[in-house]
């Protein structure tokens, strides 16, 4: 039998022990429920205040240069946030260099993980530094201190080469037939010389800067003065070639005569290139405007003069200024500013 009175409850021994394990249970129980509510606020204070992870990488385009200096090296990077948990972030960086120098401290904003590109330049090289081999690399500074591999490089300069005139022969032709006597000039070519170098060409006064002559070696031509030619720029001139007096018989007697057009003949300008000055050849026949009669002490037959030529390619073409008809790269007829007459022509 149980007697209950109040406040205190009587039983058996088994009673007072449930009470006293309900006791044990409401304990453990709160003890628990404790322990988890700590357990979910550190959870929550530990995510409040996590470390962000943040890396960096970095390129150097071009790794290695050569050429003209200065060099331009461009390096190329990434900066990157992983476990954002309080955007928006900002992390300040800088470049560093192989040469000690610092860049100025910089600003990017992260609103959560993600990657931000960034870049610098570093301009170097030239005759005080004709080599060099370094490298840059991204310093994190804020909210973490961290920095990216190493991005190398190396710079090889090259020399800047001398700036020099270089003459050539644009273009050479026949202009004009003249006379076959002595003290007259027997034909007449026009020749173009273009400065292609990086240099004037100077004027040499009283020296003949440009030549056409026959080519089996006996001196027979002319030349002319050139103007200062600039960089890119060319002149034309016409050089007459007259009655050889000294040899009459070669006029007919060595006809056909391959002609040659040169600039700078004698070597006067220091040029880029010594070997690029001969024109082509062009055969002048003067047979049939040198009669027998006209060169003493020749008795050998005439031919008629003939410059060979292709028909279907033969046309009317506006060069230097001129009005030409021409046969693939050189030209036979000159008329000036009269192009109606050389269409003419060219039909007959």
């Amino acid at each position: 039998m149980v007697s209950i009175v109040p406040g205190l409850v009587r039983g058996s021994g088994g009673s007072r022990k449930a009470v006293r394990s309900m006791r044990r249970n409401r304990t453990v129980l709160a003890a628990a429920l404790f322990l988890a509510g700590v357990l979910i606020l550190w959870s929550g204070l530990e995510a409040a205040f996590a470390q962000p992870v943040i890396t960096a990488r970095l390129r150097a385009v071009p790794e290695n240069f050569s050429g003209r200096c200065p060099a331009k090296i461009r390096f190329d990077g990434v900066i990157m946030v992983r476990n954002n948990t309080r955007p928006p972030l900002r992390v300040q960086y800088r470049f560093l260099r192989s040469d000690g120098a610092l860049s100025p401290i910089s600003t990017i904003v992260f609103d959560g993980n993600g990657s931000k590109n960034v870049s610098t330049t570093w301009t170097l090289g030239g005759p005080s530094l004709p080599s060099y081999s370094g490298w840059q690399s991204i310093k994190i500074l804020y909210p973490q201190e961290a920095e990216s591999n190493r991005a190398n490089f190396s710079v090889a300069c090259q020399a800047e080469p001398p700036r020099k005139p270089d003459l050539v022969i644009r273009s050479f032709g026949l202009k004009e037939w003249g006379k076959c006597e002595p003290n007259h000039v027997i034909f007449t070519f026009q020749v173009t010389v273009a400065n292609i170098g990086s240099a004037p060409s100077p004027a040499v006064p009283g020296k003949a800067m440009v030549q056409a002559m026959d080519q089996h070696g006996n001196g027979w031509g002319n030349g002319v003065v050139l103007n200062a030619i600039p960089p890119g720029g060319h002149q034309t001139v016409v050089i007459p070639v007259y009655y050889l007096k000294n040899d009459p018989g070669h006029i007919t007697g060595a006809a056909p005569h391959p002609f040659r057009a040169i600039a700078d003949p004698l070597k006067l300008v220091d040029e880029l290139r010594e070997d690029n000055n001969l024109s082509g050849v062009i055969n002048v026949d003067p047979r049939s405007l040198c009669r027998t009669a006209d060169i003493p002490g020749t008795t050998h037959p005439l031919t008629e003069d003939c410059i060979a030529f292709n028909p279907a390619t033969a046309q009317v073409k506006f060069l230097n200024n001129d009005w030409k008809i021409v046969d693939g790269n050189h030209w036979m007829f000159s008329f000036g500013n009269k192009k109606t007459e050389a269409e003419q022509a060219l039909r007959v």
